[in-house]
């Protein structure tokens, strides 16, 4: 999600001031818990002095915070201004902006000068299977060293400016590009290439690597990869995202070549979905959480510290791109169907109303548990039942890699 309203320059700033000013927010040893489902991070936020908590997206790609602008409406928050934004999609969306605010993410407080105000929710809850409320952007990463565990579901703050790390994890040198982190990769293409690549670290990719349009035509990217299968992601400021996904031979970063993945899902944008030239890339959380990962803004660098057994990097195995549907979300809808994929052999059609799977109402999954499902090797078959015009209909689902 690229709500880049800021730039380098404004970052910098920030670091000067937190580091001498001792901003709210910097402190030292907090904890706070995250979800981490269908590879993004969750975490709980208040708003002043109001007790409830509300779902925050964390976003290292994310310049501004922003607010869902359903619940700033519903908070009476004054909002102002009545412009456009892009990112991840082919079109725009509509921002405005709200402020000051004093938010708590956990236990740390975050004290916002300006919130973007957009449709978070609207955009991304179909494909996210749960509300969004709002996100948690990169002020967040600047006053604090931020370390996040998925394996322990632990987010571990320090205070920058008495901060050192001492472990063995492995130091990766970042620059900033309008506020976000970046690194240089090396990708490892199928027919011997190796190539650098500039690319943005985004926690808020829900992927491995994530390729613009300006960067495929460079290399001619979608004459390298033999077989593609090009379906949804997920949503971004631009509304739905596309990717031709294929498996690379393997991508590492250039400072540790050591730090990498052979046969890597790499995802070519397609229908304008990634169109900017200033990154090469989004390496995203399917990569970035097979660590347990560092962003130390103050000092330039990420620290990537392996856990034993680092998951294997899943892809559907259905040919199904599924959405929540309902003002609860509690439906599941079948979006689209890759042709000549197990979906669409077995006969599911796009529009499909999800009753059950596998002999469970569709009430008793949620999304991404469901994605899951579909993605796990060790299953062989998943069953069924789906409401149409015409009545009920059964079927069975013989899964196989599609990459």
């Amino acid at each position: 999600m690229r709500g880049l309203a800021g730039s380098l320059v404004f970052v910098l700033c920030l670091f000067a001031g937190h580091a001498h000013a001792g901003v709210s927010g910097a402190v030292d040893a907090i904890t706070l818990p995250f979800d981490y489902t269908d590879a993004r991070l969750y975490v709980p936020v208040t708003i002043g002095n109001d007790p409830s908590t509300y779902t925050f997206i964390l976003d290292t790609g994310a310049v501004p915070t922003g607010i869902d602008d359903a619940l700033a409406r519903k908070r009476g928050f004054a909002v102002s201004g009545a412009g456009m934004a892009s990112g991840a999609g082919a079109g725009a969306t509509r921002v405005g902006s709200t402020g000051p605010l004093s938010l708590h993410v956990g236990a740390a407080a975050l004290n916002v000068a300006s919130l973007n105000v957009s449709p978070y929710d609207a955009l991304l809850a179909a494909t996210s299977g749960r509300r969004v409320d709002g996100i948690i952007g990169s002020q967040f990463f600047i006053e604090h060293v931020v370390t996040i565990d998925v394996e322990q579901r632990r987010i571990t703050l320090h205070d920058p400016a008495t901060w050192r790390y001492a472990g063995k994890g492995v130091r990766i040198p970042i620059t900033f590009k309008y506020g976000v982190p970046m690194a240089e990769v090396s990708l490892t293409l199928p027919d011997g290439r190796h190539i650098a690549a500039h690319a943005a670290l985004d926690l808020g990719a829900k992927s491995t690597f994530l390729i613009p349009e300006p960067f495929i035509d460079r290399y001619q990217l979608r004459q390298v990869f033999p077989h593609t299968v090009t379906m949804g992601l997920g949503a971004g400021m631009g509304g739905d995202t596309h990717y031709a996904f294929a498996r690379g031979t393997r991508i590492a970063l250039a400072a540790s070549p050591s730090i990498g993945l052979d046969r890597p899902v790499i995802g070519l944008s397609v229908k304008g979905t990634l169109r900017s030239s200033w990154h090469d890339g989004l390496l995203g959380a399917a990569f970035l959480t097979r660590y347990r990962v560092t962003f130390d803004y103050a000092h330039q660098q990420m620290i990537l510290e392996p856990f034993a057994d680092a998951p294997t990097q899943g892809f559907d195995r259905s040919g199904l791109f599924l959405v929540s549907a309902g003002s609860d979300l509690q439906g599941i809808d079948v979006r689209e169907v890759v042709a000549g994929s197990p979906a669409a052999e077995a006969g599911l059609h796009p529009g499909d109303h999800l009753i059950a799977v596998d002999g469970k109402s569709v009430k008793q999954w949620r999304l991404w548990q469901l994605r899951d499902r579909l993605r796990d090797p060790d299953v062989e078959n998943v069953r069924f039942q789906v409401q149409r015009a015409d009545g009920v209909s059964e079927m069975s689902v013989h899964l196989c890699d599609q990459l």
